[in-house]
Parts: C-alpha cells; sequence; structure tokens
C-alpha cells in the first residue's frame, strides 16, 4: 500500500488502537474522504505463517473479528461482521428450533440448512467472484469455521458489556 504523507497525517494514519485490519480501517477512510484506492492484481501478497489447521484458522478468525467490533464502535459495519450478525441469528434460530421444537428429521435438515445458509453463501459468492468452483466444498468448510469464530468473539463481546 502507497499512500502520500500529507493524505496519511490528514486522515490520522493507522487506527493504532486496532488489533489487526489496521490496513483496511485505513483503506476505509481514504475512500470515506474522497480518495481513490487502485488495485493493482499483477501484486501478490504472499503470507507467511497462515494457519495450517482448522484450530488455528479459528483462532485466527476470532483474534481479526476484534478490530472488527471496534470498527462497529466507529459506526461502521463491514460485509464480514454483517455477515456474523445474520449468522448469529440464524443460529439462535436453529437453537430455537431444537429447544421449542419436537427433533425429527425434518428438523434436523432445517436447521442444518439455516447453519449452513450464510457460508453456502458467502463460498457462491467467491466461486463467482474468481470464476473457480474447483474448492466449493473446502470453502464452505472453511467459512462455517470462520463464522463460528466470529460469533464466538462477538458473543463474548456482548457478554462483557452487558
Amino acid at each position: 500500500m502507497v499512500v502520500r504523507k500529507d493524505v496519511f497525517n490528514k486522515i490520522d494514519g493507522f487506527n493504532e488502537s486496532l488489533v489487526t485490519d489496521e490496513d483496511y480501517d485505513l483503506g476505509r477512510r481514504l475512500t470515506k474522504n474522497g480518495y481513490n484506492i487502485i488495485d493493482n492484481p499483477k501484486i501478490k501478497v504472499i503470507h507467511l505463517g497462515n494457519p495450517k489447521t482448522l484450530l488455528q484458522f479459528f483462532r485466527k478468525a476470532q483474534w481479526h473479528a476484534t478490530s472488527g467490533l471496534k470498527i462497529i464502535n466507529n459506526g461502521h459495519i463491514d460485509r464480514p461482521m454483517l455477515m456474523t450478525i445474520i449468522f448469529l441469528l440464524m443460529l439462535s434460530v436453529s437453537t430455537g428450533l431444537l429447544i421449542f421444537k419436537e427433533i425429527t428429521r425434518y428438523s434436523i435438515s432445517l436447521i442444518f440448512f439455516i447453519v449452513l445458509t450464510v457460508p453456502l453463501v458467502t463460498a457462491i459468492f467467491r466461486v463467482f467472484q474468481y470464476r473457480n468452483i474447483r474448492h466449493f466444498i473446502q470453502l464452505v468448510i472453511l467459512y462455517s469455521v470462520f463464522y463460528f469464530a466470529r460469533v464466538t468473539t462477538l458473543v463474548k463481546h456482548i457478554l462483557k458489556s452487558l
């Protein structure tokens, strides 16, 4: 990312209260202040230290969600946090069905469908975005883990603020 020093200073630089996603927040504030962000798809980024297991991926998604919560407090909800909130609502509906409805094959199927809706929609979005269906099942699994991790962070935050 390249930003002119005067522009960087004008928008108060990186938000140092964020643990992660400072670059996302900076880009959002640049756009909000009328600056254009130019993306060059020829530039590749390699993140060393990517999670190697689902548990590591889960913990990283929890960590990233903490900054998403701070950005919400600044009056902005990004797409992943919006989808996390929808996922939480769908989990709540599913839990309600389990508690208040007789458990049948139909209700289990319905609950399974409800819980997988957000990861499925996200995976479908990515398939169309990148025009590649090759890893669709893996994407659904990863997005399920991703949203469960973010929901745990969101619920902890809600409970802590009560």
